[in-house]
């Protein structure tokens, strides 16, 4: 059990801000490659994904000069990574970016991409600090990020934990737990078993943030006036 003042001066050593380069990065998040796997698909079926003939275009050109995809291709082409930083360490990160960045969504058949949503795809952070909400604050300052940007929603694919799934693939895979999803306002856009198609629209999503927490501030002081006790002079 934390006190709330414990916290607080925690979240106020942890600086947020947006990663240009990967040598920011942290080493488990830089060395990653699963979203940059090429899959090989037919064109009919890249045509169907994609929302137009430009679309597909941009996708092929990617694809074609980025064989080797590193986080600095993904950063070049206009993908966001904002990062969480507590004594210049980087101890979490949150990515996102158009779809033809993620090689990878070529798997997941259920994914249709639309071109006002940015697709998110892992938020990070180091275990000690999960405790703080450090996942949730990526979150907020992501959705308020591209909501900046022109984007009306965010989609992801996440992953659920069932009895044919082993726990290790489970937690090494970078998608994002259900659960922490729907707990942070995304819903369900295509149901599947195992990894789900969820959007969080971004309307007005940040300021609900802002008040949810301002009440929430609220209700512990309210919460500590009551608990006082008074001394009659």
């Amino acid at each position: 059990m934390y006190l709330q003042n414990d916290i607080n001066t925690m979240l106020k050593q942890i600086k947020l801000r947006k990663i240009t380069s990967m040598n920011s990065m942290n080493d488990k998040c830089r060395n990653c490659k699963f979203w940059f796997e090429h899959c090989n698909t037919n064109l009919i079926n890249d045509l169907y994904r994609s929302q137009s003939i430009w679309d597909l275009i941009k996708e092929k050109f990617f694809e074609k000069n980025t064989k080797l995809m590193s986080f600095d291709d993904f950063l070049k082409n206009d993908g966001f990574i904002i990062g969480a930083f507590k004594d210049r360490k980087n101890i979490g990160l949150v990515v996102a970016g158009n779809y033809y960045l993620f090689p990878k969504l070529k798997k997941f058949e259920l994914y249709q991409p639309e071109q006002e949503n940015v697709f998110l795809s892992c938020i990070y952070s180091d275990p000690e600090y999960r405790k703080y909400g450090l996942g949730k604050r990526l979150l907020i300052a992501m959705a308020d990020y591209v909501q900046k940007k022109g984007y009306y929603a965010i989609e992801t694919i996440g992953k659920r934990l069932t009895d044919d799934v082993y726990e290790e693939d489970y937690y090494n895979t970078p998608l994002i737990p259900f659960k922490f999803l729907i707990k942070n306002g995304f819903y369900i856009k295509t149901n599947d078993e195992l990894f789900p198609v969820l959007r969080l629209d971004l309307k007005n999503l940040v300021k609900d943030f802002e008040l949810q927490d301002v009440y929430l501030s609220d209700l512990l002081v309210k919460k500590k006036l009551k608990n006082q006790v008074y001394i009659k002079k």
